[in-house]
């Protein structure tokens, strides 16, 4: 496990940590990239941070998850730039390209037969 330093900066002691790990199954609460022995996969590596941050409430300090570095740095903006997610998608909905089906995805209907087996 990295460096504890964060104990004190965010008023979490290493068991919080861990306990938080273990509620979170090793992903981050956002994307849900997942951590093996700590270590992020490498698209969601943010200034070389390779373990989740403690993500916390910057009015209260109160620690709230674990987050790997790109959600941490998106939700700030979440938090911080007023209607910014409202805007983001809508800038993704004005530029957005028709995604191609994943044809392992099947979701046309069904056809039901009287044998539910």
């Amino acid at each position: 496990m990295r460096s504890l330093g964060f104990a004190k900066k965010y008023g979490v002691t290493p068991e919080w940590y861990e306990e938080k790990f273990t509620e979170q199954g090793g992903h981050c609460a956002l994307c849900d990239a997942t951590v093996d022995g700590r270590k992020l996969s490498v698209k969601c590596l943010v200034e070389k941070r390779e373990y989740l941050l403690v993500d916390h409430n910057h009015e209260t300090g109160k620690a709230r998850g674990l987050l790997c570095a790109k959600c941490n740095t998106a939700l700030a903006r979440v938090e911080y730039v007023q209607d910014w997610a409202t805007k983001a998608l809508a800038y993704l909905v004005r530029y957005a390209v028709p995604m191609k089906p994943d044809a392992s995805q099947d979701h046309s209907p069904k056809e039901f037969t009287s044998d539910p087996l």
